[in-house]
């Protein structure tokens, strides 16, 4: 019985200085938390490039074709303005726009 109270009352005190000083007693000494927190870049499609039903393009700096996965998602169709992606058979594609609408100059 003295055990488990001595048990009970350890677990109170850590629990206490873990609230109290906001120190994790299971971390192991010396380990240090990183406070980065990694920004993801939006996806944006940058470059279209084809002719008829043969297009690949640019999205988030990576050259991508129809069936090609970027981030996670995979190319469902390229046109000469927009890209379709698809996550995980979702019904509802994600389109994205060229961000540039660049015209040739003649």
């Amino acid at each position: 019985m003295k055990i488990m109270l001595c048990v009970v009352i350890a677990i109170c005190v850590a629990n206490t200085f873990a609230i109290t000083y906001g120190a994790d007693p299971t971390r192991p000494s010396g380990y240090k938390a990183s406070n980065k927190v990694e920004k993801v870049q939006p996806l944006r499609v940058t470059m279209t490039q084809g002719k008829g039903k043969s297009y690949s393009a640019v999205v988030a700096g990576k050259i991508v074709k129809e069936g090609d996965k970027v981030r996670g998602f995979k190319v469902k169709a390229i046109t000469a303005n927009t890209v379709t992606l698809t996550a995980h058979d979702e019904k509802q594609p994600l389109t994205l726009k060229l961000t540039k609408d660049i015209k040739d100059k003649k």
